[in-house]
């Protein structure tokens, strides 16, 4: 081999090295970050974002048991309805399970995309790049 063959290798390891140990750095990173305390205090809070069809929207993050309760419906539609009532209730108090199974049909499927979108393991994200508050 060249000398030039064994500079690229050197200098090819050394970048997949240092990028392996970032990943690590930011792995270590996020496994550190994550609190049980803090995971509470988010599910309590509302949950702001812009969203490309309905500007902006508040809702309120399904806790685990409520997640797990929601399972235990078979009905899909029925499902879906009590998932948006229960998101949107803290935000919208006066809301019914009759308002929502009353919205139009595309208001309902943008809705459970939304919601859905933030029951993701993770905490929720904007469609659009804004942040919780």
């Amino acid at each position: 081999m060249s000398e030039s063959e064994e500079t690229v290798k050197k200098r090819v390891k050394e970048q997949f090295e240092k990028a392996e140990e970032e990943y690590k750095a930011k792995k270590a990173e996020k496994a550190k970050a994550w609190n049980p305390a803090d995971a509470v205090a988010r599910g309590k809070k509302v949950v702001e974002l812009d969203d490309p069809v309905f500007g902006h929207v508040k809702f309120v993050p399904l806790k685990n048991r409520e997640l797990w309760e929601l399972y235990k419906i078979q009905d899909l539609e029925e499902r879906s309805n009590m998932m948006v009532l229960k998101m949107l209730k803290p935000v919208w108090p006066d809301l019914t399970l009759d308002d929502v199974r009353g919205f139009p049909a595309d208001d309902a499927t943008r809705w459970n995309k939304i919601l859905s979108d933030s029951i993701n393991f993770q905490p929720a994200k904007s469609l659009t790049g804004s942040t919780q508050t």
